[in-house]
């Protein structure tokens, strides 16, 4: 009964903890010359905060691939 207490309380820790995890993105740095543009700034999908940005670089994707 303990252990099943300490999974609940762990799970709702969790619960309550997600909005501020979310509000926190890190900032993803771009190639020189890269044009970004957001898709979707705040969405949830399967329950899971999410963002989608795009950008277009004139760079091969080589050069994009060791960038990253």
């Amino acid at each position: 009964m303990r252990r099943r207490v300490d999974l609940l309380a762990a799970l709702a820790a969790l619960l309550f903890a997600w909005p501020a995890l979310a509000a926190s993105w890190p900032d993803i740095p771009e190639p020189e010359g890269a044009q970004s543009e957001w898709v979707a700034k705040d969405m949830l999908y399967n329950g899971l905060p999410m963002r989608i940005s795009r950008f277009t670089s004139a760079l091969p994707v080589s050069s994009i691939v060791s960038y990253y």
